[in-house]
């Protein structure tokens, strides 16, 4: 069972973004790699089950940084 809620999903043709955002007050981008990639690892599987004829990216947007960051 996941628990979760995506906060934006962004439909570009065949392109599905998931966006998370994030508050956490850390400047190392690697921080949010290591700490978050299984949750949006998560929100990626079950959502590839729904579409999955699209291309699936996912990405943390720091509030603290300014800045979307890939995460695959």
């Amino acid at each position: 069972v996941v628990d979760g809620q995506i906060d934006l999903l962004i439909l570009q043709g065949n392109s599905l973004s998931i966006v998370d955002y994030k508050t956490d007050k850390i400047t190392d981008e690697n921080y949010f790699y290591e700490t978050y990639c299984s949750q949006l690892s998560l929100y990626k599987s079950e959502l590839q089950q729904i579409f999955s004829s699209y291309t699936l990216s996912t990405y943390i947007y720091s509030s603290y940084l300014g800045k979307l960051i890939e995460i695959s």
